[in-house]
């Protein structure tokens, strides 16, 4: 049974994934054995910092201790939570994306700070994750037309931002890019290698390595002739009569 009272969790702490099963069955065993070490954060009767904490508190019966952040004018709370996770967390690029587009789209209405400025623009977001725009966009991407599962694979760092947004081009049914992501960060690259759009762009790619490689004799020719290039400029120095005697000599 668990010793805590039920707090909802405020939108800002959703930004950030929840640990993956291991991870976060290590923390739960840490606190068994040693306690809890770091107190959560509360904001406005919502835990704004800890979730992972409070639900393995929750699970082993603990009582979860927080800090309870005062409401004031200036309190960001979706600054607060990525100034304490981002690199608490240590989220590779593709983690951060997907915060990145997250925080581009949320609407942070209930907040005084954020009432003046209902979401950030992609830029800024992507700025203050450190991020590509580039990167960001694709998480945009997986977010609004990936699968659950597909998104998990990204929050959790087993599958690249890009790798996920090119599948949901290729595959747009989410129940197929499900049944994909189930079988691994391999088997989503294959399936991204085997769609008709990736197959027109190696198609395009090997006929301009082939275009390169029947060019390479000619100019390997051109350079590694030394003689042309004294004649060519002998001939650039010759008067007219000089190459008039030139081509007449030359002349079958």
């Amino acid at each position: 049974m668990s010793a805590n009272p039920v707090y909802p969790i405020h939108p800002a702490a959703e930004l950030l994934p929840m640990m993956g099963e291991q991870e976060f069955a290590e923390l739960k065993k840490d606190i068994k054995k040693n306690g809890l070490k770091v107190w959560g954060a509360t904001y406005r009767g919502q835990v704004l910092d800890g979730r992972n904490r409070y639900k393995a508190c929750q699970e082993l019966g603990i009582e979860m201790q927080f800090r309870y952040i005062v409401d004031h004018e200036d309190f960001d709370p979706f600054a607060y939570v990525l100034s304490h996770n981002v690199y608490r967390r240590h989220l590779d690029e593709s983690q951060r994306a997907m915060v990145a587009a997250k925080l581009a789209t949320m609407k942070h209405g209930g907040d005084r700070k954020s009432d003046q400025e209902p979401n950030l623009s992609l830029e800024k977001a992507s700025s203050m994750l450190s991020v590509s725009k580039g990167s960001t966009k694709n998480a945009k991407k997986v977010i609004a037309e990936g699968s659950e599962k597909l998104q998990q694979a990204v929050e959790q760092g087993s599958l690249p931002v890009s790798v996920a947004s090119e599948l949901v081009k290729a595959v747009p049914d989410k129940d197929q890019q499900t049944e994909i992501v189930s079988k691994g960060a391999d088997a989503v690259r294959q399936a991204v290698k085997e769609t008709p759009l990736a197959q027109k762009r190696l198609t395009k790619q090997q006929a301009a390595e082939k275009r390169k490689q029947a060019n390479a004799p000619v100019e390997a020719t051109a350079t590694a002739s030394p003689g042309l290039a004294q004649l060519r400029k002998a001939w650039a120095k010759a008067s007219q009569e000089e190459r008039e005697a030139f081509i007449n000599e030359v002349r079958p």
